[in-house]
């Protein structure tokens, strides 16, 4: 992704096209193809992106957690909740699922919730 962070894009995107046709098995590889389209706001294809990396590998934590951002962007907070929770059950102590919960809970008005999740993070950090 280092391609991506220096602002080649297309370069990037030609590259994880490439390590697909090489192998198709790893779940990285269609994790990160998802995180490029997530990127660029084309959630859905992020989604299916995300669900391929999980077909190879069914608790691949970032696979779980980026379908949960693709959806809260989207305004599909239940849906992004269940994706966190997975998340959650896999790696208890995910702090970037354990905010993003927090943080979906807050935009679905649900404060108490939201400050449930939130407050671990801050109990974390002491």
């Amino acid at each position: 992704m280092c391609l991506t962070e220096m602002g080649n894009r297309s370069d990037a995107f030609m590259a994880l096209l490439r390590s697909l046709q090489l192998d198709s098995t790893q779940s990285n590889t269609w994790y990160n193809v998802g995180n490029w389209h997530a990127k660029g706001g084309d959630y859905l294809s992020a989604i299916g992106l995300y669900r391929k990396a999980l077909e190879r590998d069914s608790v691949h934590v970032g696979s779980l957690n980026n379908t949960g951002n693709c959806y809260a962007a989207m305004g599909q907070y239940e849906t992004a909740i269940t994706f966190y929770e997975k998340t959650l059950a896999i790696q208890p102590n995910n702090v970037e699922a354990t905010r993003n919960i927090g943080i979906t809970y807050n935009r679905m008005g649900q404060p108490d919730k939201a400050n449930a999740y939130l407050s671990r993070l801050s109990n974390d950090t002491r």
